[in-house]
C-alpha cells in the first residue's frame, strides 16, 4: 500500500498532463524526463527512507514487522523447500520495491522510448505559443533530415 502510493505520488502529475484535452507537448515532454528521473532516484536511493515510513506506520498502528534479516519463507511453504535461501529485506526490497519501481519505469519507457522523445522534443519548436518563441529553424531542419528525409531532397 505505501509502495503504490509513492510511486503514484510521483506519476500523477503526468497522469494529469496526459489525460488534459489540450496537450502541452513542451510540459508534457518535461513532465516525462522528470517522473523518469524521481522513479529511478527513488529506486537507487530510496529504499531505506521508505523502509522508515512503512516501519513508522506498522509501529503506529501495532502492525507487526518482520526481522528483516531471518530468511525469507515463501508462503505456505517451508525454507527446505525453497531453492535459494535469502532474507526478508532482500525479499521486500528487490522483489517487491524494485520490481514495482522497474515495472513503472518500463511503462513510461515503451509510451515514451527515446525516439519519441526526441520527435516531442523537435515538434515542440512548433508550438504557437509566445509567439513560436521556441522556434528554432535548425531544430526544424533536424526534424525534417531526420523523420522527412525524401520528401525534402
Amino acid at each position: 500500500m505505501h509502495l503504490m502510493r509513492e510511486v503514484l505520488k510521483i506519476t500523477d502529475m503526468l497522469c494529469q498532463a496526459l489525460q488534459k484535452k489540450t496537450q502541452d507537448i513542451v510540459n508534457t515532454v518535461k513532465l516525462v524526463a522528470s517522473t523518469k528521473h524521481l522513479l529511478q532516484d527513488m529506486r537507487d536511493n530510496g529504499w531505506e527512507n521508505f523502509i522508515k515510513k512503512v516501519s513508522n506506520f506498522c509501529a503506529t498502528h501495532d502492525v507487526q514487522i518482520p526481522n528483516m534479516s531471518d530468511v525469507y519463507i515463501l508462503r505456505g511453504g517451508r525454507a527446505r523447500r525453497q531453492p535459494n535461501q535469502f532474507s526478508n529485506e532482500h525479499y521486500f526490497r528487490v522483489d517487491i520495491f524494485l520490481v514495482a519501481i522497474d515495472t513503472q519505469l518500463y511503462e513510461i519507457n515503451i509510451k515514451f522510448s527515446e525516439e519519441v522523445m526526441v520527435f516531442l522534443t523537435l515538434m515542440s519548436t512548433l508550438v504557437p505559443k509566445n509567439g513560436f518563441r521556441a522556434f528554432d529553424a535548425s531544430e526544424i531542419c533536424r526534424l525534417v533530415e531526420t523523420y522527412y528525409p525524401e520528401d525534402f531532397t
